[in-house]
């Protein structure tokens, strides 16, 4: 067995590398959850939902499923965020042209005004600890978590005997 983790608080016990791991992670979803809260009473939009209008801000018009597919969501899951977006009047979906299936969102001015702030946000605070980290640090970071996710998106499928992964194969990280 690994030795224990160098704990990263000195008031925290030095743990197996697994539950040190899993603490910080713990921690940060506790994080993230509490900044969304804020954000949703000083923006009145979460962190999910920005993070779904900042998606739009950078691509552009885009259809529900290619944003189902960047988010990694579920296109019912998306669908829902939508709604509640579209009613705060941040975006606007409209169907396709030639495929009345297909449906398009898009920033509002809205939308697009919220967007200037960025005080107080989890992107934020991820822009901030990732202009601290290295190009390498970044790399591993991202390489790590998708990984993780990998692994848990193994586990649930695995675990639920007939069911199938809310994002293609071919489309999950590697």
């Amino acid at each position: 067995m690994p030795a224990p983790a160098a704990p990263s608080r000195p008031d925290v016990p030095a743990l197996p590398p697994v539950l040190e791991f899993l603490r910080v992670l713990w921690s940060l979803n506790h994080a993230l959850e509490t900044t969304s809260s804020d954000m949703q009473r000083r923006f009145g939009v979460t962190a999910q939902q920005r993070m779904v209008l900042r998606i739009v801000g950078v691509l552009g018009p885009s259809p529900a499923g290619r944003l189902s597919r960047v988010l990694h969501v579920h296109p019912g899951t998306l669908s829902a965020t939508l709604a509640r977006l579209e009613r705060r009047g941040l975006v606007q979906r409209t169907r396709g042209a030639t495929d009345a299936r297909r449906v398009v969102v898009s920033l509002t001015e809205a939308g697009a005004a919220l967007l200037s702030h960025s005080e107080g946000t989890v992107e934020r605070a991820a822009t901030a600890a990732l202009e601290a980290a290295t190009d390498e640090v970044r790399a591993h970071a991202l390489q790590l978590l998708g990984r993780l996710t990998t692994e848990l998106e193994g586990t649930r499928t695995a675990a639920t005997p007939g069911s199938e992964s809310a994002v293609p194969a071919e489309d999950a990280p590697p």
